[in-house]
């Protein structure tokens, strides 16, 4: 996302809103809360939607920074190579996810890998990893990036990625088209797998799954979610056994939908030991849903002994 003076946010982490009075640096900016002037990390924020516009022009400081507001066109994370004239090239990665990421990004030349750039790149924005003459990137064999997701707040980690993009010349003598986001011309490259003809699931208006067919659909790997009641509610100690149950249960269900709809793989689903109630519950749940493939008990090392790992049908 990105933040501009006068832009209307909510804190994350505590109560509060306030609006944006001047930005420090790529990640900090000082907002005014009740007239006392404070400093946050834009993870520490979110937009209060409807107060005003969430994008802004380019200024001179956002052309220095090349830290752009993407496109909606682009939906997952991408390279992009600027042509900058008949000898040179831009890199830069796009982020149009809701992580921040922290990446390295390697150039294979010949036999040897060379280590080009690192750093982290904000929800929603761009970061140039370089200019480079046409020669070196024609003669390069092998582009290869790593990533680390984050994303602020109570949540599972994603898992980490990496992607080798085998390279050559004849890379860049396709089409080349104009890339808005980054105001060039170039080519985009995603990082992201993509399947085609995958199996998509969406909610019809009578709340129902149904199955429809896209042909360029991103898959995601697993979604994990903590259905211990503590971390569902902050008043779960005034609840009653069966109030905790039966919220955990809508839990499960909602999370169950959510993986079919955006096309997970996988679901963990931690649940603990306890007596058992919970787990049994959910095991009979899912031995009746037609989108599940299999289930079994997860990895107990990385969930520990109460969770269940469910694997999608294609």
């Amino acid at each position: 996302m990105k933040f501009y003076v006068g832009q209307k946010v909510r804190l994350l982490h505590e109560e509060g809103e306030g609006e944006i009075t001047r930005i420090l640096d790529e990640y900090t900016v000082e907002v005014d809360i009740d007239d006392f002037i404070r400093e946050f990390g834009v993870t520490e924020l979110v937009v209060v939607h409807g107060a005003g516009p969430s994008n802004l022009s380019k200024s001179s400081e956002d052309r220095g920074t090349r830290n752009d507001t993407i496109s909606m066109a682009i939906q997952e994370i991408t390279l992009a190579v600027i042509r900058i004239d008949d000898e040179y090239y831009e890199l830069h990665l796009l982020n149009p996810e809701k992580y921040t990421l922290m990446f390295s990004f390697h150039m294979q030349v010949v036999r040897k890998y060379e280590g080009i750039a690192a750093g982290t790149i904000a929800p929603d924005s761009t970061r140039l990893l370089g200019k480079f003459q046409k020669a070196k990137v024609n003669g390069t064999k092998e582009l290869f990036f790593q990533f680390l997701f984050f994303l602020p707040g109570r949540n599972h980690p994603e898992e980490p990625m990496k992607k080798a993009l085998p390279w050559n010349k004849s890379r860049l003598q396709k089409k080349i088209s104009y890339i808005k986001s980054l105001s060039g011309n170039g080519w985009l490259f995603p990082l992201r797998e993509v399947e085609k003809g995958k199996v998509l699931y969406n909610m019809n208006q009578q709340g129902q799954v149904v199955k429809e067919v896209d042909m360029q659909v991103r898959t995601k790997h697993t979604m994990i979610i903590d259905l211990h009641i503590e971390e569902l509610r902050e008043d779960w100690g005034t609840m009653l056994p069966a109030e905790m149950f039966q919220i955990q249960m809508l839990e499960f269900e909602r999370v169950l939908n959510e993986a079919i709809i955006e096309n997970y793989t996988k679901l963990i689903l931690i649940h603990g030991i306890g007596k058992g109630k919970l787990k049994r519950e959910i095991h009979r749940k899912l031995s009746f849903n037609s989108y599940v493939k299999e289930f079994k008990l997860a990895d107990p090392i990385r969930y520990g002994n109460g969770a269940t790992e469910v694997t999608f049908k294609s």
